[in-house]
């Protein structure tokens, strides 16, 4: 939980210095976006004009995540439920519950879910790789209460 705490503080104070706007996001007050095949859901918690973006990303059944990499973005991620088998640079490590993972630029990773259900917070530095969940089913939006 310390992790979750330590990422959204250095997102939230990145912002502030950067546009001297603080923000709180309610739980309530996100854009969530579906994959099409029903198998991911995708919760854009932070995304503003700052070069960070934060969000949560859920990923049910035995969903695959294609090798990619992102060329320009850093990568975290808190494993908060569930769990399964990352790969990254070609070597495979099992990550569950509370781990904490670090995807720097460039290096090339998939992922399978382990279970029924996994959920990661995920943060980008800068941000950018998120835009590929906006071409998902977009399920809500609601304003943020702040």
């Amino acid at each position: 939980m310390k992790i979750i705490l330590i990422i959204s503080t250095f997102v939230l104070v990145s912002c502030a210095q950067i546009e001297k706007k603080p923000q709180v996001v309610a739980k309530n007050s996100v854009s969530t976006y579906m994959a099409p095949n029903k198998l991911a859901f995708a919760h854009h918690q932070i995304e503003n004009s700052c070069e960070h973006y934060m969000g949560s990303l859920v990923i049910m059944n035995e969903m695959k995540v294609p090798e990619h990499t992102h060329p320009k973005s850093d990568e975290y991620l808190y494993v908060i439920k569930g769990g399964g088998s990352l790969v990254m640079d070609g070597k495979e490590y099992k990550v569950k519950r509370g781990d904490a993972i670090f995807i720097p630029k460039g290096v090339k990773h998939s992922y399978k879910n382990g279970g029924k259900f996994t959920e990661f917070v995920q943060v980008y530095t800068p941000k950018g790789p998120e835009q590929r969940f906006k071409k998902w089913i977009k399920k809500e939006t609601v304003k943020n209460r702040l």
